[in-house]
């Protein structure tokens, strides 16, 4: 499986937003639970039966 590498960005001081070029986002108020949303996200929308 080939994952695409994330982008992190801080946008305030309690709030972080991940992103990857697909558009598959996820925020949060920390970064290591930001990236566990994310990755989540993205084994959910990679492991779909595609029809």
């Amino acid at each position: 499986m080939q994952t695409l590498k994330p982008r992190a960005r801080q946008l305030s001081a309690f709030t972080w937003c991940v992103t990857n070029r697909n558009g598959i986002s996820a925020f949060g108020p920390t970064l290591d639970g930001v990236l566990a949303a994310y990755f989540r996200c993205v084994l959910h929308t990679m492991t779909e039966p595609r029809r």
